[in-house]
């Protein structure tokens, strides 16, 4: 029956069914709030055009329903059904009765009903009003200063085509948390708000911003990267069984670089994303990480990466055949090869980063089958944290 109710038979049957009022026909709602049953009510029909005849009903209720306490019940779930069905005659509605502020003194329970009309009037496109709703988040985060408000806020705006000024607010969200507890709520936030295409405006916006935050308000900058590390950024184990994102493995990188050497297959991890962004940002990002563990590494090289064209004792045969070898780790991760032929940019990334920091040129770590043996075992029990003398030495 529902299927053929025309816009004036809907608008008066939910009229009645929004108001508790006898309704024909009837539906059950049981314990769902009404704007629940409704939702399922409407993705009951089956037609484009039951479901257009639906919302328009609710665009007209809404339109004709006053902006007072009395009536925050019903603006709650119609508020609500707009969000949901997105009717295109309440686009400009919403809009401009968000920046009149025409519900900010309406609440219903806990709920303001300004920052529903906000949510709804950002589930349309929102390129014709950027420049609108940045000043209006701007303007309202510093009369509500509540963390869910903030947080909301940058969910809205780290969307496209806003993202480069969802960053730069979240420099305000940071300042404001005043607990672990809201810097883990914002980084759960931010594993929902960064896409893979939003990572790199990320990426590019989080060294930066860090600077600032740690020297203005330090306690927070720290929770915030701690939490990001811990639920945001994925550990580089990991990343080869899931799509991660590039930028993403990038700066998980450059932070774990801070407490420890990355290992052999690491650094190529690394270095792979040079296939998908290109090599320019990767070698910045390994050059970054080169220098963080520098000074703690062997001979100040936290890695070498040799070939056998270089050197002519090397224990492979194939000249393409290229290793990368970090020095004073577990010997098990502490080797990778990468074949130049086909990996041709990988390659490339590592000889830029040899050649930036001008590496000398001493003999490969070639290692007789049994020092190599004999140094795992010290290894592992903690007698030892260098690699045993070369080959021929």
């Amino acid at each position: 029956m529902f299927q053929h109710f025309t816009v004036e038979r809907w608008v008066k049957w939910l009229n009645a069914f929004l108001s508790y009022e006898p309704h024909e026909p009837d539906f059950p709602v049981g314990r769902e709030e009404l704007h629940l049953a409704l939702m399922r009510l409407y993705r009951m029909l089956d037609t484009k055009g039951s479901h257009d005849r639906f919302a328009e009903a609710i665009t007209t209720i809404y339109e004709s329903t006053p902006h007072h306490q009395t009536n925050a019940e019903q603006l709650y779930y119609l508020l609500q059904l707009i969000t949901y069905t997105k009717p295109l005659r309440a686009k400009s509605l919403v809009r401009r009765h968000l920046f009149e502020d025409s519900l900010v003194n309406v609440s219903y329970g806990p709920y303001k009903l300004q920052r529903r009309l906000l949510v709804a009037s950002t589930r349309y496109d929102i390129s014709d009003i950027a420049d609108e709703l940045i000043e209006y988040i701007y303007r309202t985060s510093k009369e509500d200063t509540d963390f869910k408000y903030l947080l909301l806020c940058l969910d809205i705006l780290l969307t496209p085509p806003l993202v480069s000024e969802g960053c730069r607010f979240m420099e305000r969200v940071i300042s404001a948390i005043e607990s672990e507890v809201e810097a883990v709520q914002l980084c759960m936030q931010l594993r929902a708000d960064l896409p893979i295409a939003v990572y790199k405006t990320f990426y590019m916006w989080y060294p930066v911003a860090a600077e600032r935050l740690a020297s203005q308000f330090p306690k927070q900058a720290e929770w915030f990267k701690q939490a990001l590390k811990r639920f945001v950024l994925p550990p580089l184990e990991v990343v080869s069984e899931f799509n991660v994102a590039p930028y993403a493995v990038l700066l998980s990188a450059r932070f774990q670089a801070e407490e420890r050497l990355l290992n052999a297959k690491e650094l190529y991890t690394v270095a792979s994303q040079c296939e998908v962004i290109g090599e320019e940002i990767v070698i910045d990002a390994l050059s970054d990480i080169w220098s963080k563990r520098a000074s703690t590494a062997h001979q100040n090289q936290p890695w070498r990466y040799d070939s056998a064209a270089e050197f002519k004792g090397m224990f492979w045969d194939q000249t393409d055949q290229r290793q990368i070898s970090v020095n004073g780790i577990n010997p098990e991760q502490a080797f990778h090869n990468v074949d130049a032929q086909t990996e041709p940019r990988i390659d490339a990334v590592f000889e830029s980063v040899k050649r930036r920091f001008a590496v000398i040129k001493t003999e490969p770590l070639v290692i007789k089958q049994k020092e190599f043996r004999e140094w795992g075992k010290a290894f592992s029990e903690g007698r030892q944290g260098s690699l045993p003398s070369r080959a021929g030495h």
